[in-house]
């Protein structure tokens, strides 16, 4: 066998092993494409769980609320997630901090500057970062002079103005909120 012959018979398993491959990556991806969830049924206030001390917000349908125990940040959280366990699945953690955030700490966290917004009525700023195949975007905000944060973690990048995600995250109320404002009547701006 000469060297030329070799290089062929490589060269020919290797066009053998790729029309495999691409084909199957294909499907793969069709696959994926057809039974990953593309859009959220509107928010149902039935659906609305609540925090140790009381913030609250509606989960999405089959998802469940468990509640974060308090460290040095903050002192109530909850992490909403989809109860059937599985890789790559997004969640929302909620979190009451102890003491104002610290604006340079937020730019730091992000891909960009942190930009400040209006959520509900509240100011505050709303950071946007990538970590691996983790997609965030946090609001942080002072409602009734407490800050809260609110992270919605995402395995695939999305645009979270007019996304579904929007519409749940717009339920969040404060454990003290006494405007008696809902997610239908409180203001919301986008990040600027």
């Amino acid at each position: 066998m000469r060297h030329g012959d070799f290089a062929f018979i490589i060269c020919e398993m290797n066009r053998y092993w790729m029309k495999i491959l691409i084909p199957s990556l294909l499907i793969a991806l069709i696959i994926t494409y057809l039974v990953w969830p593309r859009y959220l049924p509107a928010p149902e206030e039935k659906n609305r769980a609540f925090s140790p001390l009381r913030m609250s917000m509606v989960l999405p349908p089959d998802w469940e609320a468990l509640p974060l125990q308090p460290d040095k940040t903050f002192d109530d959280g909850m992490k909403l997630r989809p109860r059937a366990e599985g890789k790559l699945q997004p969640s929302i953690v909620m979190k009451r901090y102890l003491a104002p955030p610290d604006p340079d700490k937020l730019i730091s966290l992000s891909d960009k500057t942190a930009k400040q917004m209006i959520f509900r009525g509240y100011p505050g700023y709303f950071v946007q970062a990538s970590v691996k195949l983790e997609h965030l975007y946090r609001l942080i905000f002072n409602a009734n002079g407490r800050w809260y944060q609110i992270t919605l973690s995402s395995p695939l990048p999305l645009n979270y103005e007019g996304s579904d995600w929007q519409q749940y995250l717009e339920t969040f109320t404060a454990a003290d909120d006494v405007s008696g404002e809902t997610s239908s009547t409180a203001p919301v701006t986008s990040p600027s």
